[in-house]
């Protein structure tokens, strides 16, 4: 939040100001950035008291003073009280950084202040009982700590400010930049002015800034004061803690990052509330279950845990920190309800897209729930946030129901990925286990173009350049009720987008063997023909030009076709499978598959 200034008068309860951003006071309205007193109202109200005040990891800056306590006017019958004053940073502050007059328990803690101005100035009042200034970086000014009628610091040359206004105080470990010796400031030992344990850094540039000119006032490693405090920390501010206040973070639900691999259910989103944790467009938690937040929750006895999130409208989101336990490839799945058609969603880690459009399918009920996933999502170890966020609306206004998030380490070996391409109805999957792929696939063919994009299931690896691709296909999709349409083969392909160039080498349980290919200038099917299961295909690029052959040993290799096609030098090449009904996946199966050089 940003303002120009705040002023806490009359606060009985507690009061804490956290995460802000003041600059810019008017001068002419008010010169101060913060103003805390108790005010009688001139003896109408005289129990009137400002106490239990926390001001904390906030920014002033552009103010001509930073802070004045006031401990009672006008009539007030009780003394502001309990006023802490921490990890806060003063910038750019034209005169002194602070006034007090009569108030009691007041807390200056790991301030960084740049004020051209004195420390702390008194006016003529009654003692500040039990008042603490510790690890502060400050300008001292040319009277520093000082009070009206009293000398600077302890002076005992007239009269110590510190003796005569505060009863009980503690000054200690802050660096009083400029207190001297001369030409710095006016004393020549400026220790023996204050209280033992202070710092006299000669200007702000030899307090060790990391950039002072460019506003990090972090300390430098070798800066004197790191580590120097009452509590062996920096001196000065904490500027991470103040960063972090100003862009808060969410915290897991548990308190423990979710495991992943694993399972996490949908309404176990983070802690941090409206647009830390998740987004939601509506006040109240409509379901009134589980939680209260404005997230809406109800009980759905089929759901994994009992419960799920509804009413996801787009725009939406929420957000869950992950602790991944190894690094590698993932597929990232959402069980859903949608009664009928839903919508679409996606899923980001650490703000990055990383899933594209999913689109909730039709599961005729609330409470029957599917699982829409995408495969081939690289995670390294550690620490992420994952986020859902809700697309567009499905024809009941909604985006679906949700029930869980599932992240589970892909079981194909490096270098292989795998993904859908293009508009498939049911996502597709893949593993590998004793030597053999599984490529589980919905689509309708391989063979589209970019105005009729193919949709099927892709296992691959990139190629850069020239090389080839050798496989035997062992199990081919069953044909029933796709018309003998489904394939399993070898592919090279210019993208992973729908549409793409590419050359396969497939088979097909009725047609035996086809060679196609997607240029840009159109497509042409070749059917061969002849080839049973099991049987051996290979597809060769040697320049523009991918060659095709088929074999029943893998040693004898019979032609079947060539194409020149031009594509980037860094292409996918691979395992497609294709069912030919887009609501229905189908399995292929290989074994002995290579990429090598040709």
């Amino acid at each position: 939040m940003h303002l120009s200034s705040h002023s806490f008068k009359n606060k009985r309860e507690g009061k804490a100001l956290n995460g802000n951003v003041f600059e810019r006071t008017w001068f002419q309205a008010q010169d101060v950035a913060l103003v805390l007193k108790s005010n009688g109202a001139d003896g109408a109200a005289p129990w009137c008291v400002t106490e239990h005040v926390t001001i904390t990891n906030n920014i002033i800056r552009n103010a001509p003073r930073g802070v004045l306590i006031n401990g009672f006017e006008g009539g007030a019958t009780t003394r502001a009280n309990h006023i802490k004053i921490e990890n806060n940073l003063f910038d750019s502050l034209s005169g002194d950084f602070m006034q007090i007059a009569s108030a009691d328990n007041v807390k200056i803690n790991h301030n960084t202040v740049l004020n051209s101005g004195d420390t702390v100035k008194i006016p003529l009042s009654d003692p500040s009982v039990n008042f603490v200034f510790t690890n502060t970086i400050v300008q001292h000014g040319y009277y520093g700590v000082v009070g009206a009628g009293t000398g600077t610091g302890t002076d005992q040359g007239r009269s110590s400010t510190f003796d005569r206004y505060f009863l009980g105080y503690a000054f200690t470990k802050n660096a009083l930049v400029g207190a001297g010796p001369p030409p710095y400031g006016r004393f020549s030992d400026p220790s023996t002015w204050y209280p033992a344990g202070n710092f006299y850094p000669t200007t702000y540039d030899s307090v060790g800034f990391v950039d002072r000119a460019g506003g990090n006032y972090r300390l430098a490693s070798n800066s004197a004061y790191k580590n120097a405090g009452t509590d062996g920390k920096d001196l000065g501010a904490d500027i991470g803690a103040i960063n972090a206040a100003m862009n808060p973070i969410s915290s897991p639900f548990t308190g423990t990052p979710a495991a992943v691999p694993g399972v996490i259910e949908a309404e176990n989103f983070d802690n941090g509330g409206e647009g830390v944790a998740y987004h939601d467009t509506d006040v109240g938690n409509n379901g009134n279950a589980y939680r209260t937040t404005n997230v809406d929750v109800r009980a759905v006895t089929s759901a994994g845990n009992g419960y799920v999130v509804f009413n996801a409208f787009p725009g939406e989101w929420l957000k869950y920190t992950l602790n991944v336990q190894s690094a590698g490839t993932y597929n990232i799945g959402a069980s859903v309800a949608s009664r009928l058609e839903g919508g679409t969603f996606h899923f980001e880690i650490d703000g990055v897209d990383v899933t594209g459009s999913l689109k909730a399918p039709t599961t005729g009920s609330w409470s029957a729930f599917q699982t829409v996933s995408k495969s081939g999502v690289m995670l390294t170890s550690g620490t992420h946030v994952l986020r859902l966020v809700l697309d567009a609306a499905g024809v009941e206004g909604i985006i679906a129901d949700f029930d869980s998030i599932s992240l589970t380490q892909a079981s194909l070996p490096s270098p292989w990925l795998n993904q859908d391409i293009g508009n498939v109805g049911v996502a597709g999957s893949a593993s590998y286990s004793n030597q053999t792929f599984t490529v589980n696939a919905s689509g309708i063919d391989m063979s589209g173009d970019m105005n009729n994009p193919d949709s099927f299931h892709y296992v691959y690896q990139t190629l850069n350049g020239n090389g080839q691709i050798i496989a035997r296909v062992t199990g081919i999709p069953s044909p029933a009720g796709n018309g003998g349409g489904a394939k399993a083969g070898i592919m090279i392909r210019e993208n992973l987008t729908g549409g793409s160039q590419h050359v396969t080498l497939a088979l097909n349980p009725n047609a035996g063997a086809s060679f196609e290919f997607i240029s840009r200038g159109g497509s042409f099917p070749y059917a061969a023909g002849g080839a049973g299961r099991p049987y051996w295909v290979k597809l060769v690029r040697n320049g523009s030009t991918i060659s095709g052959f088929i074999s029943g040993d893998g040693i004898n290799w019979t032609p079947v076709a060539s194409t020149s096609i031009t594509m980037a030098s860094n292409v996918y090449i691979g395992l497609a499978v294709v069912s030919h009904v887009n609501t229905t996946l189908a399995a292929g199966t290989f074994d002995n598959v290579t990429v090598s050089a040709p």
